[in-house]
């Protein structure tokens, strides 16, 4: 800790490697920071903390509370590395994000003991599909956390998301073997397991885990273990038990932002083989989206309200989604998958989906990182993760057997890796000339 040895008392200092291990264990008592904060409002490390933490909620309304805590900290800040970690948290509060990861990340390099700024950083590049800086950030904190089964689980994942997969089940079967309630060791392996095609055994491993997921952890990543879980389900064609977690489990807390990604995304997958949870499943998640459509906070958060919106065929909706969002950046790239999403839904117009997919990039052929690249590999940079934009290959793979492209077809169902259910789908339903298994 010695990053706190100037600016710190003994009891500040443990309160702070509790919420380190609160958050890497994705715990919801990681919110005490706040209650520290409110009985210590001249604290400096508290102050820094609970803006960190606030800085990754998931409305406007709650980043508000940021900058109160942002403007104590900034007029407390007395060594280097809080006047770096609180300009850094400036920057993403003003939506540099990639400014923010960059400074940070120059913050960690001289202060390796901050896992608490390395973890908030490695999101930062997470979510704007930047593998590689999210693996050098988690290499900094790796030379002192290496023992650290919560950290290890985290750096496993970044292992995952870089292609490193022999590497990433290794060090997350560790982890959650030294630590069992350990809920983002659970996840990492849950993708280790999706993206090599072993369904079968991720299904097993995640139902011997569930048990473990309880109301310590927070709702997020409850319902997301939930969703790895059902995407097993109907991987191997158990569609109705995946329908049943998402009424239980996946679709929980339904106010969050967070919690309607899950949502969105499973219904989508389960939508694409021809199973709806409900007649009025997806406009109610719509209607709990609806608060949020102008926030754009995320572009991977605002691509899951564009799948909604197309899916409900609200097109009026669509349009005033689309005249608030920003145009920069990575937000073009959302734009395309827009007009792609409403070629299909809108339009009714499997052919330009598809042609407009090729515009961006699909299918990356044989190369070192084919193992996790996406079929749809030109929409890595809209953020998540490699087994969330999954989804997006199955649209176009979709999208393709709409419009009878049986080059195509064949061509990237070679390439997807344990969904023989979703190809003999494909096969049956929508093409019965092709065969895909």
């Amino acid at each position: 800790m010695t990053f706190l040895d100037s600016c710190a008392t003994e009891e500040e200092k443990a309160n702070i490697e509790l919420l380190q291990d609160n958050l890497l264990g994705m715990k919801k008592s990681m919110g005490d920071i706040f209650d520290l904060r409110k009985e210590h409002p001249d604290s400096l490390v508290y102050n820094i903390h609970a803006a960190g933490l606030q800085l990754f909620s998931e409305t406007p309304k709650d980043l508000e509370k940021v900058e109160d805590m942002l403007e104590k900290a900034e007029s407390l800040a007395n060594t280097p590395w809080s006047k770096g970690v609180v300009e850094g948290f400036r920057l993403l509060q003003q939506g540099k994000d990639e400014e923010a990861g960059a400074k940070l990340t120059e913050i960690i390099k001289e202060n390796k003991w901050d896992v608490f700024t390395c973890r908030l950083c490695m999101d930062i590049y997470f979510n704007m599909g930047m593998q590689k800086e999210m693996m050098a950030t988690a290499d900094l904190a790796w030379e002192v956390y290496s023992e650290h089964p919560l950290f290890q689980s985290a750096y496993a994942f970044c292992l995952e998301q870089v292609g490193r997969l022999d590497e990433a089940e290794e060090l997350a079967k560790i982890a959650v073997t030294t630590r069992q309630d350990n809920p983002w060791g659970h996840h990492c392996l849950a993708h280790v397991y999706e993206t090599t095609g072993r369904v079968k055994d991720g299904l097993a491993y995640m139902e011997s885990a569930k048990h473990l997921w309880d109301d310590t952890i927070i709702d997020f990543i409850n319902s997301h273990n939930y969703w790895h879980l059902a995407l097993f389900y109907v991987a191997v064609g158990r569609d109705s038990e995946a329908v049943e977690l998402f009424k239980e489990y996946v679709w929980n807390t339904k106010e969050s932002p967070g919690i309607q990604l899950n949502a969105i995304s499973l219904l989508w997958r389960l939508s694409l083989r021809g199973v709806e949870v409900s007649d009025d499943a997806w406009e109610e998640v719509l209607n709990y989206a609806r608060p949020h459509l102008r926030s754009h906070l995320q572009t991977f958060q605002d691509l899951h309200y564009s799948i909604c919106l197309a899916v409900c065929k609200d097109e009026e909706e669509m349009k005033e989604f689309e005249a608030t969002m920003p145009s920069e950046g990575r937000w073009s790239l959302l734009r395309k998958a827009n007009e792609i999403l409403k070629a299909f839904y809108f339009e009714n117009n499997a052919k330009k989906a598809v042609q407009l997919f090729e515009d961006v990039g699909i299918d990356q052929g044989e190369d070192a990182q084919t193992q996790v690249s996406n079929l749809a590999h030109g929409f890595i940079g809209l953020g998540g993760s490699n087994a969330q934009r999954g989804m997006l290959d199955h649209f176009l793979l979709v999208c393709s057997a709409s419009c009878c492209n049986e080059k195509l077809m064949k061509r990237l169902c070679s390439r997807l890796r344990g969904q023989e259910s979703f190809k003999a789908y494909l096969q049956q339903k929508l093409y019965r000339g092709l065969c895909l298994v």
